[in-house]
């Protein structure tokens, strides 16, 4: 399994876990299936297509948009808002390491604030993902050091 299709799902039960937390007027993200189909069942009238998801320049400029709303949100304290509009920013474009980062910072700010150990988790699972993504992106790299000295090294 390649390692971005296994931060991919790790991302998605990320989602799916902080969805659990929304309040029930806010609809949720959908979610895009990766699973391909099974070699051999690609005949069998019940078995589902997966179409490859094509991401274009204006789906990227949208969600660079969308991540640039967002880190302005969270310099204001705009959690919340920012949290929002990550989601959908990593929806379109699940590969911009700058959202994977700040969303990991809302991540860990909020489950700190409630002492959440899986809010907490996921933060960290955001701040690998925005490694992988960009090995330069210094910020992520300290996060995770951070984790390792309190001795939160979570796998």
């Amino acid at each position: 399994m390649r390692l971005w299709h296994l931060y991919w799902i790790l991302f998605t039960k990320i989602l799916l876990i902080s969805c659990s937390h929304r309040t029930a007027q806010t609809p949720p993200l959908p979610i895009i299936p990766l699973t391909p189909v099974p070699s051999g069942t690609e005949k069998t009238p019940d078995a589902k297509q997966v179409e490859p998801t094509v991401v274009t320049i204006e789906d990227m400029r949208r969600a660079q948009d969308l991540v640039a709303r967002a880190a302005k949100h969270f310099e204001r304290g705009g959690y919340d808002d920012a949290e929002e509009l990550l989601k959908s920013a990593i929806t379109i474009s699940p590969f911009i390491a700058e959202a994977n980062l700040i969303l990991g910072k809302i991540f860990l700010v909020k489950g700190a604030a409630v002492r959440d150990r899986t809010m907490i988790t996921n933060a960290r699972l955001m701040f690998e993902m925005a490694k992988t993504l960009d090995p330069s992106l210094r910020e992520a790299q300290m996060l995770l050091e951070l984790f390792s000295q309190s001795g939160d090294d979570i796998k």
